[in-house]
């Protein structure tokens, strides 16, 4: 028998926090049995974490799968091993260190069984930030499925990227048809090596149901701790191609041309207009001075996401052969399908 949802721990070498996490988990599933499921994938950790696993496997109440890696395949490879075993009929990624109110599992499976239209449910979050040690209550994602304005659930979530691409692609905050999110990744498989890929995957659902947005926050959000707000050649990929490359995606599957067009000139507006302009100039210069070959490729590669959502798919050939290095995706592959 289909289980409603999987949940879904995705893990590498945080065998402390993956106890307090599971220790949390197994309580509030306890009377759960019949419609949850719960799934440990280990990215080939070296530390405790299959001893934790394998304790709170042989005291769950409910179904609960494990799997290790031979290798750390990467966190978007992982999740996607996640959401191809999964058997529930929708999925919660959920991070190993998100602390997630009590009480939030009973909440989400019966929201799940009174609401069999959704594609794409997203329990609101507020952010913590360990660096600075700031915390704001407020939530990330505003209610906006109500608004008479907003025609269909594309709106929806074109609202909430257009407003943050961060708050979707938090994965403890989003809930996903286990279908939709299949096919989103089969749709573009190389997702996987784009820093943003969840944006697309919650994109694709939107367009296949209704999309709820709680009002209360039930997820607190770590930030401030991120690989790339530190590695400028991560930033620069990041803001240069990944997310462009999501835009175009978008594009492709029916989310408005002139939405693609203006987030993507937006992010060149921030980095040259705004008051980081200083320190995202050091960015530049660092990228073009040690690695000025890839940089320019990245810019090329920016330039032709933007003219297929500018100019269509005639424009944008003309860059087809421009290849990232270490990148599957080429300019061509970016608008082939439009």
């Amino acid at each position: 028998m289909e289980k409603l949802l999987s949940i879904c721990i995705p893990t590498f070498n945080r065998a402390q926090m993956l106890d307090r996490q599971l220790a949390w988990l197994l309580q509030e599933v306890n009377e759960l049995g019949a419609d949850c499921e719960i799934l440990v994938s280990d990215n080939c950790s070296q530390d405790e974490t299959p001893a934790v696993i394998e304790k709170w496997q042989s005291a769950s109440p409910i179904v609960f799968r494990t799997n290790r890696h031979p290798e750390n395949l990467g966190w978007m490879r992982n999740f996607a091993y996640c959401l191809n075993t999964a058997t529930g009929r929708y999925t919660w990624i959920l991070g190993d260190d998100d602390k997630v109110d009590d009480g939030t599992v009973a909440l989400v499976v019966s929201t799940l069984k009174t609401r069999p239209d959704l594609s794409l449910f997203y329990l609101n979050f507020c952010e913590r930030n360990l660096t600075t040690g700031y915390f704001s209550p407020e939530p990330w994602l505003k209610r906006v499925e109500d608004n008479v304005n907003l025609p269909d659930s594309k709106a929806v979530f074109q609202k909430h990227i257009q407003e943050n691409i961060g708050s979707v692609i938090f994965i403890s905050a989003t809930i996903f048809r286990t279908q939709f999110g299949r096919e989103a990744y089969q749709s573009w498989p190389e997702s996987l090596q784009n820093w943003g890929g969840l944006a697309y995957w919650n994109g694709y659902c939107a367009t296949k149901g209704n999309v709820l947005v709680t009002e209360k926050t039930f997820v607190e959000c770590t930030t401030g701790v991120s690989y790339w707000q530190k590695d400028p050649k991560a930033w620069f990929k990041i803001r240069y191609f990944d997310i462009p490359e999501i835009y175009s995606k978008l594009y492709q599957i029916g989310y408005p041309r002139q939405l693609c067009q203006k987030m993507m000139l937006h992010m060149a507006e921030e980095d040259f207009i705004s008051r980081n302009m200083l320190n995202n100039l050091k960015y530049y210069l660092w990228c073009f001075w040690k690695a000025p070959r890839w940089s320019s490729r990245v810019v090329a590669a920016y330039i032709s996401s933007l003219l297929s959502c500018t100019l269509g798919r005639n424009a944008a050939i003309k860059l087809a052969e421009v290849r990232m290095p270490g990148f599957s995706s080429t300019a061509k592959e970016l608008v082939d399908s439009q």
